[in-house]
């Protein structure tokens, strides 16, 4: 009887409990595919899963069976490079994820993020000039134009305010192992890469890859997402990104080579040749000279300047004439520990490893929004600047490379010459014979392709633009050079040579081709100027900067706009402040100043060529990495990871910092 009571009142309980419990609805809890974009190997499988949905009822099916087949257990499998939908039908409701697959020959990839369509557009044109796969980034919910109304408290504003916040993604590498460079795409939002971004970084390790960022703005440029892509690309080699709003498919294309080149010229591992110049024979006149075509690799007399070398067709040139060596793909050092800015974000199905490009309209809505693809207005310039000067020079019988060379000389600069692919015969320049120059000059669509290029045009802030006149002009060829590069933000100070003719509308006439340079006015010079005359008018544009030498070897820093660097750059007006420094800790050279700086230490992670000031009174110059409170004074930027390591590893060494 006992038995029956106690059973009797547990019944009661259970059925008590039940009636209190709250009822969870099936729609609470909506199905949906882990992946909306997945890119795969040729070859490989990979089983994709309908969350919150009953296995056994869930139909696949495969756009392109040629390309992907699936199995009734969700198992695709890839067969050949193409792109094709996935569908996972489930109670009448279709879910798609868009699947590319790779030849798996590619070792380039493209991966970009974009909410209203202009980053896409950029991130195309990439994929086009790089010959790469290329990958949509989707986030597990989509932005909505209400999550971009930067003027409301709008979820884009909530996550940028929060640095630890990773939106989840629905995006999905089956293969990453198969690319060495990763191009990475993303609008600016309030001055920085969007947290999804960090999410995609935080999900897959670019650990011993090349990282290549770009951006599209309305105005901040890619400056300040640089820092977010480095931390969150640990054991990466991240390159100097660039804004590619509204640039032409040339413009992408060049900047794209120079990243190609520099990579077969780093594996090549040979150092740069130069012969020294010979006298020329100065001609009476720019045109009729029968010089031969001047097509060798050249330095000037001053060891400081570096050359840029252009002989060999289609082939970037190479900024430097040292060896160029491998970049070594090494862990940093730390000594303190690092506190990640967040765990993981949302844990995704499986560790995957590529992505895809094309996306139908089930897998995820485009944004359509009539605002651009920007951030609020910021107080950050729209091109990364540094102090480095660039003298280019087009000289067909080289009356103007002598001038060229001065104004190297004196700026410290890197020399750049344009030559023609197809190098100008005596022929070409006999006027009025209805030569090549009279149909390229009387031409207004006339641009003759250059052979060579400049590598890393985002370094300089200054270009020393030097030409002679053909029929009162500049030569086509310079109107070539002007469209192939962006120069907003940056100085332009062109000067031309000739016998007679004046500069005239020469120059005024090419500030349409770079109308967002600072143009100062020009002038012209005659064959035989001498260099004192030449450097006389060129001290005008010569403003007072910091520089610093390591061992006596020049180095380019972009310095900090802070108070630390303006008292410091206060300390060495009179006579520069020689620094000896001392290796420590395997990743860094410290060395006292003899005095103390103002200073807003805060905790930062260093980089390889990070120059930080320690404790007020002590030079920190980086070729490893390491967290602790420093102060930013600068970083130093023509130079690799790798040619950091060889410049501060190897012993003591000494700094100097001059005005």
């Amino acid at each position: 009887m006992k038995k029956l009571i106690s059973l009797a009142l547990a019944g009661l309980m259970t059925v008590s409990l039940l009636s209190a419990a709250p009822i969870v609805s099936a729609k609470s809890r909506k199905p949906y595919l882990s992946y909306k974009t997945f890119l795969m190997k040729k070859g490989q499988k990979h089983t994709f899963k309908l969350k919150n949905a009953k296995a056994k009822s869930v139909k696949w099916s495969s756009s392109k069976k040629k390309v992907l087949t699936v199995s009734k257990k969700g198992t695709a499998k890839a067969k050949k490079a193409g792109t094709a939908k996935l569908t996972a039908k489930y109670k009448d409701k279709k879910y798609t994820c868009s699947v590319t697959v790779s030849a798996g020959k590619k070792t380039t990839l493209v991966v970009y993020f974009s909410a209203t369509g202009t980053t896409k557009s950029a991130a195309n044109k990439v994929k086009k000039a790089a010959g790469a796969d290329i990958l949509r980034l989707v986030p597990r919910t989509p932005y909505t134009s209400k999550d971009l109304d930067y003027d409301t408290d709008c979820r884009a504003n909530r996550e940028q305010n929060k640095p630890s916040t990773r939106p989840a993604i629905a995006t999905g590498i089956k293969n990453l192992k198969q690319y060495t460079a990763v191009y990475l795409g993303y609008p600016i939002w309030w001055g920085k890469e969007p947290r999804v971004i960090r999410t995609f970084l935080d999900k897959y390790s670019m650990k011993g890859k090349t990282v290549i960022p770009f951006c599209t703005s309305g105005s901040s440029g890619i400056s300040g997402s640089m820092s977010g892509i480095r931390a969150g690309s640990k054991g990466a080699v991240v390159r100097q990104g660039k804004d590619l709003t509204d640039l032409s498919y040339t413009k992408v294309k060049n900047w794209v080579k120079t990243f190609s080149k520099k990579k077969s010229s780093e594996s090549a591992k040979k150092p740069a040749k130069t012969v020294e110049p010979t006298t020329p024979t100065e001609p009476k006149t720019e045109l009729t000279t029968t010089e031969p075509v001047e097509t060798t690799v050249f330095t000037t007399s001053a060891p400081e300047t570096t050359v840029l070398t252009t002989s060999v067709p289609e082939t970037t040139a190479k900024q430097t004439t040292e060896a160029v060596t491998t970049e070594p793909q090494t862990e940093k050092v730390e000594t303190q520990p690092l506190t990640p800015e967040t765990t993981e974000s949302d844990t995704q199905e499986t560790t995957a490893e590529e992505v895809t490009e094309a996306l139908t309209t089930e897998a995820v809505t485009e944004v359509v929004t009539t605002e651009p693809e920007t951030t609020q207005p910021t107080t950050e310039p729209a091109v990364e600047k540094t102090d480095k000067t660039l003298v280019v020079y087009f000289s067909r019988t080289g009356n103007t490379k002598p001038l060229a060379q001065y104004a190297a000389e004196y700026f410290l600069a890197d020399i750049f010459e344009i030559e023609a692919k197809v190098p100008y015969t005596d022929e070409d320049i006999a006027y009025y014979t209805n030569c090549r120059a009279d149909k390229e000059q009387s031409d207004p669509t006339a641009r003759p392709e250059i052979s060579g290029y400049v590598e890393s045009m985002d370094s300089y802030s200054t270009i020393v633009l030097a030409y002679p006149i053909w029929h009162g002009q500049a030569p086509k060829i310079i109107y070539t050079f002007l469209e192939s590069y962006e120069f907003s933000g940056k100085t332009i100070i062109p000067f031309c040579t000739s016998a007679s003719s004046p500069i005239g509308s020469s120059d005024t006439n090419l500030h349409p081709l770079a109308e967002k340079a600072d143009w100062k006015e020009g002038k012209r010079f005659e064959i035989g100027t001498d260099k004192e005359t030449l450097t006389q008018w060129l001290s005008g544009f010569k403003t007072g900067e910091l520089k610093m030498t390591v061992n006596g070897s020049p180095v380019a820093v972009e310095w900090e706009d802070n108070e630390s660097v303006k008292a410091l750059k206060e300390a060495v007006k009179e006579s520069p402040l020689t620094i000896d420094m001392s290796m420590y800790g395997g990743f860094e050279q410290v060395g006292s100043l003899g005095m103390t700086l103002p200073r807003n230490d805060v905790s930062i992670t260093t980089a390889s060529g990070d120059v930080v000031l320690y404790s007020g009174n002590q030079l920190v110059v980086f070729y490893g990495s390491n967290t602790w409170a420093y102060t930013r004074l600068g970083k130093i930027t023509d130079k690799s990871e790798s040619e950091l390591t060889e410049l501060l590893s190897n012993g003591n060494v000494k700094v100097e910092v001059s005005f």
